[in-house]
């Protein structure tokens, strides 16, 4: 499909893979989007400034700066310094980076996700989001950021119903009632929708804007209380309101300085309401406000809802008793008035096809377009064959003289911990395996990933990694509740299969791996991604500790730190943290014995609050049945301070104490300390044990039933926690 999209190269209208329409989704055929002419603009000048150089970068993005102090008393300079050297090479080799623009938009519904009730394929509609409903000739949406179309409501003014809906959210915020006067400062496309709607309220509006031209657009469109000049505004306000002042200030300007705030201020009355609805500098003279008692109110987006991940994402509304005025109702209501007449968005609206999308913001950059038109949609052909939009593979690259010998690798799921960590490694052993294809939801983050690491194509469709012959093992890095369906479905499209942990999230899903392992995995090398025992120090440690055939008492620590409650590690897509994270000291705990579990027991906290949950504060005990025990302590409440993996080990009048990988001190007739200056974890090394096995055609580098059993531990402790 073709997409907008900012790049280091300006405007583009690029090839991108169509997204594919998820649960609780509905999937659409874009007939027009919306250019929010601030929030694009805003976003294309960041772009530059940013990417001009790394300085600016940094400066702009202070929170780098924390995070640098942060790692530095985690991880140790040594660490540290690696980490910046990436972060720096990354950002040098992303010289076509690409931004997805727009988040508003009308269309048909060809398509619907699992879970959707109120779409059916057919539907006219508009959608809102950032990065979802993009200028895209298809999107994928969520149901509760989409609308149905009024029949007597035109596309072309349906598609901006992300914009309007933010003005009527800064409606609702005003509280205002029938008479009230109201001032809105910057009559822009937001501010032009707000004075229309509060006319239409029968509120009593005022306007100001230095440009004269909005002046008169506002003016035919029957806001006629509106001026450029700022002491004609503020004399107006006396007389309308004898010297009282507006009820609320509705600041919809965009501008590096507090003036259009200092002007709301200066002209509310006692106890009024100031509402910020645009990108204003908010420094003020809290002397006025005190005086006056005024209220500074910021008014967010479309309304409650927006970025709640449970309404949005999983299609729970808020209770209509309680919030009348979600940001769904907010955009139905939108649409309505247009379709009553009470609004017109499309007189004002200049519209440019596809093609001429550089032309259109250049315009509008430029202020070079119809003096009687404020904003701009882009109209999309909806008469080519939608099936050829529906493209869910473009190829990035062609690979020349690549050794047969070279193991071809898919990458379905390329987030952060994949970016940084694993295609890095890929990259480290380039001369072993290639990356063929990068699967990512978002076409234009695949396409961008897949440029920057030389893979053969960017998907959004696993189903096209599956197919490919090329692709010789899959990385599957996605969230936990997606692994072990991809998994399965890898194994049966025979590819081998790097599985990032956990392997499964429940027995159902562990029994279907034991089942499949069986009948398929012996032509197969499959992996789970238990690091740990591939870290030079536990590889150093293994030897020592086989020299005796005694027993092992192991005690282990993770001092894993916070992660907020909507994190998606304690939701149900990551399915909380022992399944997803202490699964790795499971596996090391079976690797260090090498004997199959006798006996699990564990204990939780009872937590007060959803700050810490039970199943990252608990102790986990273990009975092996060649006589070792073993104990892990996993913990969200300790400080970040503190290293966060010790472990130490009793066997044979020896004692072996592990200091979060960097360090091994061994204590037996003799104190020996074996340093790893880089904290190594075993990322590349485990990485390079699957690609070796592939390429020799050896026995799995973890056996199936340790890495069956590490997951049954796994399920076996949450099981316990949650019946404590």
């Amino acid at each position: 499909m073709k997409q907008i999209v900012a790049s280091s190269n300006g405007i583009e209208v690029i090839e991108s893979p169509a997204p594919i329409c998820g649960s609780r989704e509905i999937c659409v055929e874009v007939n027009y989007s919306f250019i929010s002419t601030g929030t694009e603009l805003s976003t294309l000048e960041q772009m530059q400034e940013s990417s001009s150089n790394i300085s600016k970068h940094v400066i702009s993005n202070p929170n780098l700066i924390k995070k640098v102090g942060s790692k530095i008393s985690t991880k140790g300079i040594h660490s540290t310094l690696k980490d910046i050297n990436q972060y720096v090479s990354k950002r040098k080799s992303q010289t076509y980076k690409l931004t997805p623009l727009g988040y508003s938009v009308s269309g048909k519904v060809i398509s619907v996700g699992e879970g959707v009730t109120t779409f059916s394929e057919g539907d006219l509609v508009a959608c809102a989001g950032a990065t979802l409903a993009t200028h895209s000739e298809i999107v994928c949406v969520p149901e509760n950021l989409s609308v149905h179309i009024p029949p007597d409501c035109d596309l072309q003014s349906a598609s901006s119903v992300a914009v309007g809906s933010i003005a009527m959210h800064a409606i609702h915020q005003s509280q205002l009632q029938l008479g009230e006067h109201i001032l809105i400062v910057g009559l822009g496309t937001v501010g032009i929708i707000t004075a229309q709607l509060a006319n239409a309220a029968g509120y009593r509006v005022i306007g100001y804007d230095p440009d004269e031209n909005k002046i008169n657009i506002a003016r035919s469109l029957g806001i006629l209380d509106v001026k450029s000049d700022i002491s004609e505004v503020k004399n107006h306000i006396q007389i309308q309101t004898g010297h009282m002042g507006v009820d609320s200030s509705l600041v919809t300007a965009k501008s590096n300085s507090s003036q259009p705030l200092d002007i709301a201020i200066d002209s509310t009355k006692q106890k009024g309401r100031v509402i910020i609805v645009g990108d204003v500098l908010t420094q003020f003279d809290r002397s006025d406000i005190l005086a006056k008692e005024i209220e500074i109110i910021p008014s967010y987006s479309y309304g409650p809802g927006r970025q709640d991940a449970v309404y949005e994402k999983y299609g729970i509304d808020y209770p209509y008793h309680y919030v009348r005025w979600t940001e769904k109702r907010n955009m139905s209501e939108y649409l309505r008035l247009i379709s009553n007449s009470k609004i017109d968005i499309k007189s004002i609206t200049q519209s440019y096809d596809l093609f001429s999308a550089k032309e259109a913001y250049q315009n509008l950059k430029s202020s070079n377009q119809d003096s009687s038109k404020m904003a701009v949609s882009i109209i999309y052909n909806t008469t080519d064959d939608t099936k050829s939009k529906r493209t869910t593979k473009i190829a990035t690259k062609k690979f020349d003289n690549i050794s047969k010998y070279s193991i071809g690798v898919a990458i379905a799921g390329a987030g952060k911990f994949a970016q940084n960590t694993h295609i890095p490694n890929l990259k480290k052993i380039n001369s072993l395996a290639h990356i063929t294809g990068i699967l990512n939801t978002k076409g234009t983050s695949a396409i961008e990933i897949a440029k920057i690491y030389d893979a053969g194509y960017a998907t959004t469709s696993y189903q096209e990694i599956l197919d490919d012959p090329n692709t010789n093992a899959i990385l599957i890095a996605t969230r936990h509740n997606m692994h072990n369906k991809m998994l399965i479905d890898g194994i049966n499209a025979g590819k081998n299969i790097f599985i990032e942990k956990p392997l499964a999230v429940d027995k159902e899903e562990l029994d279907k791996f034991s089942t499949i392992v069986d009948s398929k995995g012996q032509n197969l090398i499959i992996q789970t991604g238990f690091n740990r025992r591939f870290s030079p120090l536990i590889t150093k440690l293994s030897e020592m500790l086989s020299n005796s055939k005694d027993p092992l008492t192991i005690s282990y620590i993770m001092n894993v730190g916070y992660l907020d409650a909507e994190h998606w590690l304690r939701d149900s897509e990551g399915l909380g943290r022992n399944i997803g994270e202490a699964c790795h000291i499971y596996d090391l705990f079976t690797f260090l014995t090498d004997s199959k579990i006798r006996h699990i027991s564990a204990s939780s906290i009872n937590p007060k609050n959803k700050n810490h949950s039970k199943n990252e504060n608990f102790t986990a005990n273990f009975k092996f049945e060649d006589g070792s025990i073993a104990n892990l302590t996993f913990t969200s409440m300790g400080s970040t301070i503190y290293p966060k993996e010790q472990m130490k080990i009793f066997q044979s009048e020896s004692v072996y104490y592990l200091n979060d990988y960097k360090t091994l001190g061994v204590y037996n007739k003799n104190k020996q300390t074996i340093t790893n200056h880089s904290g190594s974890k075993g990322h590349e090394e485990e990485l390079r044990s699957f690609i070796n096995a592939i390429k020799n055609e050896s026995s799995p580098p973890i056996p199936y039933w340790q890495q069956i059993q590490a997951t049954h531990m796994a399920l076996e402790i949450e099981r316990l926690i949650e019946s404590n």
